[in-house]
Formats: structure tokens, sequence, C-alpha cells
């Protein structure tokens, strides 16, 4: 594949999931038409992403039920019935083999719609700089990924998954005549615009987390009675989400990103959150058992270098167990 068939095909995967997840106000249904009619390729590209989104999903929802057969209609129909069953136990043996092979890509790589829409990804344990088109620079946490589109006179990032640091540089174009492009970075239903230089956002339960580090950003969250802004300076964070902007809260700008040191902060963050956290430094999937164990805070700063021991140290401080179910699942009870 050339790499321009790579750029179509890795956007027209970002449209895909954009789109599939109805996050596309008017302003970006806009872009996307934009970049349809530039070239007939992009939505050819586009159509075949959507086919294929559709696919993964619908194998996902409902993978083919084994054949049943009854042993009447066997004693009747002599051996072709026999030929039959087998052909068809060896149709089910090989969608339950493609069930699983699509469970264990899950817990092993992530998900797979991801990893085609990203531009940049990281894997469990791994972080990653990667320089943007504009001469920014973005360096992604453990389990992590973004897209971004710098076309039609934008400076645009999404965080596809796990959290990010963007340290942002003033934009190369602007000039005598020529209009200053803001940097922004969409996450979830809000977005997250530079108005200086370094900040954090993390996706994070159903929420998202931003924190910034020097300088201030601009957040806004669209809802369905407008949208709603707020913005922060450094040292303040805040979370948003389904239930809206929350309270602005003082951070320490030393421990924004502290997962760059090597070290995981959990401030009062309930346990679900951070199992999650956990999750990006390992490979395989933890479960929490019980949902009154998973509401539960944990305040802490822990060493990134061994997820399993702090895991246990977690479980440990909570009366709580931890068992290694396969090499690919614990569970926390």
């Amino acid at each position: 594949m050339d790499r321009r068939r790579g750029r179509i095909d890795r956007k027209a995967a970002h449209w895909a999931l954009r789109l599939e997840a109805r996050a596309c106000g008017p302003a970006e249904r806009r872009r996307l038409d934009r970049w349809l009619e530039r070239d007939p390729a992009h939505r050819t590209a586009l159509s075949e992403a959507r086919r294929a989104l559709a696919a993964i999903d619908r194998f996902a929802a409902a993978p083919p039920p084994l054949p049943a057969a009854s042993s009447a209609g066997v004693r009747r129909s002599g051996r072709r019935p026999q030929r039959r069953l087998a052909a068809g136990l060896c149709g089910a043996a090989a969608a339950a083999c493609l069930c699983l092979v699509l469970a264990l890509g899950y817990l092993w790589i992530g998900d797979p719609r991801i990893l085609i829409a990203a531009d940049a990804a990281t894997g469990p344990g791994e972080l990653r700089e990667v320089r943007l088109p504009d001469g920014s620079a973005v360096t992604l946490g453990p389990e992590s990924a973004v897209a971004w589109d710098f076309e039609a006179g934008g400076r645009r990032v999404e965080l596809l998954a796990g959290a990010a640091v963007f340290s942002v540089v003033p934009d190369p174009d602007a000039g005598e005549g020529a209009s200053d492009r803001r940097f922004s970075v969409a996450a979830g239903a809000g977005l997250v615009t530079a108005l200086g230089t370094r900040f954090l956002v993390e996706l994070r339960g159903d929420g998202v987390e931003v924190a910034v580090a020097e300088h201030a950003v601009l957040v806004s969250l669209r809802r369905a009675g407008g949208e709603a802004r707020r913005e922060l300076v450094q040292g303040q964070g805040l979370r948003y989400g389904p239930a809206g902007i929350g309270a602005v809260r003082t951070l320490d700008p030393s421990l924004v990103a502290a997962w760059q040191r090597g070290r995981l902060v959990f401030d009062a963050v309930p346990l679900s959150e951070v199992v999650e956290e956990l999750s990006r430094y390992r490979r395989g999937s933890i479960l929490v058992a019980d949902g009154a164990l998973a509401a539960r805070r944990v305040s802490g700063v822990f060493s990134a270098a061994d997820p399993d021991a702090v895991l246990r140290t977690i479980a440990r401080e909570m009366s709580a167990e931890v068992l290694s179910v396969t090499p690919l699942v614990t569970l926390l009870y």
C-alpha cells in the first residue's frame, strides 16, 4: 500500500468512527464534506471503512450460533445429514475460533478500530513522543492513540484512547495577512483549545480529564442545551463528561502527567478508573467483580514499573483478593 493510500484509509477510518459515535457536529460535518469533495477516492475509502466497521460490530454483537440437528432427522436421512452436521460443526468451530481470535486480539492489542484510525499509537507500558506536522509535539501515554488533521486550514488532533500531553508551538503558517490557526484536541464530546503551550488530555472512565502544565486552554463541551465553556490556566484541571463540565481543581503542575516520569498518581479516584489505567501498563484485562468495590476511592503515588505489584498493594489495602483467571484476565474481588 502506498503512503497516499495509507493516509486516505486512516482518515476514512477516523471519519467512520466519528460518524458511528454520532460525534460529528455541524462544523465537523462541513469539514467531512470538504474532504469528500477533494478526491473521489476519499468517498470510496469512507464507504469501505464504514462497511468494515459495520461487519466488526455485527460479528461482535451476534457471533454465529452453533447449528442444531435433531437425532430424529439423522436417523431418517442416513449418512447425508451426518455429513451436513459435520460440515455445520466445522463451520461453527471456525466461527468459534474467529470469536476467540477477536477476543484475544482485543485483550492483546486493543480495539482494532482504534488502531486503524490512529496516526500514532502506543502499546502497554510504552511512551512515545510524536512530532506533528506543525512542529508541535505530543507525548503518548501507554495504550494511547491519536489521529490528526492539519488540512483545510486547521490544526486538530483527536485523542482516540488513553492519555497524551501536548506541547504546542505557534502556528508556523500565521503571518502578515494570515489568520492564526488555533490548535485543538477533540476528546469525547468536548474540545480543548490551546491558549498556550503544554497540557494533558486523558480519557478516563466515561469522562475526560484536562490539566494545564503551562499557560492556558479553553474547554468547550457540546450539550443538548448548547455549548458550555471553561478556561483553565497553569496548575488547574477539570473533568467533563455526560454530566457536563465539572468544577475547576487546583493541581500541582509537577504532578501533571506524572506517568512521563514513571509515577502513577491517584487522588480519590474510583478503583474502576485505577484499574483502567493499570491495564495500560500490562497485557490483558483487569476486571473488578463487585460494583461497590469498583466505586471505592484510591489515593496514593505508585511506581508504574510494576503494575501487578500496584494492584496487589491496592487490593491488600481494600481487603480484596486478586486472581489470575488466565494469563490475559485478572479478577479483583
